[in-house]
């Protein structure tokens, strides 16, 4: 390994999956520690817990701080860095950390319970040792990570009947029973240092604490980050099933569309136009149409469609792209019909104004008319209450000739313009799908190369 410095490279042209990017940086950090993970696998980390205290544990200089962090809380994250003394425990929200004077190469350990809980701590680990007290359980157990990593199963009886395992797996069988019991005779006595040798040798765990070489540790971690890049390139954009999907998506979207304006959308404007704006209660409620339809209008033109097409966008762009795209998303057409239907409400309410004006038109003049010829010209009430009555009658034939032909056009407009959106959204999600399809084969085209160009860079290829 040559240049690392070029692999900051790849966190401008990748996303950053299964912590990518923590990897890099842990890479990138010259003379960091190594920091080993300790994850439980078909087992509780209170059956695992002596697999870390194996690793640090040191019978002749343990005694003054062995027992406090034997008896740690398993209730969060633990991280252990060697220190030249013991002299605190510092407690963060979501770790204990302890400096522990222990002998050996400087390695920091993260004890977890739970890889979901705990993975801003992992995704910092250069290895990540699953432990288990459970073998039969563990081998059929799936280690979903992309770092390099170790199963670690802590059994005695599987340790004395497997022979020693090959170097280059990944299976290390222990026994912290047999470290365990030799640490104790130690402590008892320095002249039990015999027994101590044997029993530490057969429990194995100087062979794990061999799989932690900070060189090799380094090689796996950009081997485990490569193949991520690899990975991520061999998926070479959208396949047969995505396209499938994505127009069944379109269709189903299309469907649920039109059943969303016929029984919903029509229904309210039916509703609102002739019934709650009636057209014998213009007089009182002239000034609030615009409002009142705008209203109808946001709860009834498609808002249901409207989020099914955020989910149908969001599914295209997880399934086709990897990188998210800064880009602001374009307003779909049913935004576009809702801003046009409003803006067409306020010509509604002027034709409601106007239909309200053309009664009063008729009406008063008329009854005044009326109210003249009975007081001045001495005509009958009966023949000016006709008139007036007749004036009333025309006037408010009017008023509904005229607003029953505004409503109804206003009507037709709303849902031909739902029934554009709908089908102009069909178009916009295909296009969309295509222009992300486009993109992503350019992204793939800038990841290969730049994929390429680091390796040759890391490994000084010519």
């Amino acid at each position: 390994m040559k240049n690392l410095a070029a692999l900051a490279q790849l966190k401008r042209v990748f996303p950053n999956k299964h912590a990518l990017y923590e990897r890099i940086d842990t890479l990138l950090a010259h003379g960091s520690v190594l920091r080993v993970g300790i994850v439980p696998l078909a087992s509780s980390r209170s059956d695992i817990k002596r697999v870390l205290e194996s690793l640090i544990e040191d019978p002749l200089n343990d005694g003054d701080w062995f027992p406090t962090f034997r008896a740690r809380a398993l209730t969060k994250d633990v991280i252990v860095s060697q220190s030249s003394s013991f002299d605190y425990i510092e407690t963060r929200n979501s770790a204990l950390e302890y400096p522990v004077p222990f002998t050996g190469p400087p390695i920091e350990y993260v004890e977890v319970s739970n890889p979901q809980d705990s993975r801003e701590h992992l995704a910092k680990c250069a290895l990540i040792l699953y432990a288990s007290t459970n073998p039969a359980e563990a081998l059929r157990a799936p280690i979903a990570t992309a770092h390099p990593h170790l199963l670690v199963l802590d059994s005695l009886r599987l340790l004395q009947a497997s022979s020693d395992a090959p170097s280059n797996s990944n299976e290390v069988v222990i026994s912290t029973e047999l470290a365990a019991r030799g640490n104790e005779l130690l402590r008892e006595s320095p002249k039990n240092i015999t027994p101590y040798l044997d029993l530490y040798r057969k429990s194995n765990v100087a062979t794990l604490k061999q799989r932690f070489d900070p060189t090799k540790v380094r090689v796996q971690l950009l081997d485990s980050v490569f193949k991520t890049c690899d990975g991520l390139v061999a998926a070479d954009g959208p396949d047969q099933a995505i396209n499938r999907e994505v127009s069944e998506l379109r269709t189903a979207w299309a469907v649920s569309a039109h059943r969303e304006l016929q029984g919903r959308l029509i229904p309210a404007l039916e509703k609102l136009l002739y019934k709650k704006l009636a057209w014998y209660k213009l007089y009182a409620r002239t000034d609030d149409v615009e409002a009142t339809t705008v209203a109808v209008l946001n709860q009834a033109q498609l808002p249901q469609s409207n989020r099914e097409l955020e989910y149908i966008i969001g599914r295209v762009d997880k399934a086709v792209t990897t990188i998210p795209s800064n880009e602001k998303p374009s307003q779909s057409p049913i935004s576009t019909a809702n801003v046009l239907s409003a803006a067409a409400a306020v010509k509604l309410q002027n034709n409601a104004l106007k239909a309200v004006l053309t009664a009063l038109s008729v009406q008063i003049p008329i009854s005044l008319c009326a109210v003249g010829g009975w007081y001045f010209a001495e005509c009958t009430a009966y023949s000016m209450g006709a008139l007036a009555g007749l004036g009333l009658v025309v006037g408010l034939q009017r008023l509904q000739k005229m607003w029953l032909k505004a409503a109804k056009n206003y009507e037709k407009t709303v849902i031909d313009l739902t029934r554009t959106s709908i089908t102009e959204t069909e178009t916009q999600i295909w296009d969309m799908y295509e222009e992300r399809v486009a993109r992503r084969r350019q992204e793939l085209a800038t990841q290969e190369h730049a994929l390429a160009e680091v390796k040759k860079e890391v490994y000084d290829q010519n």
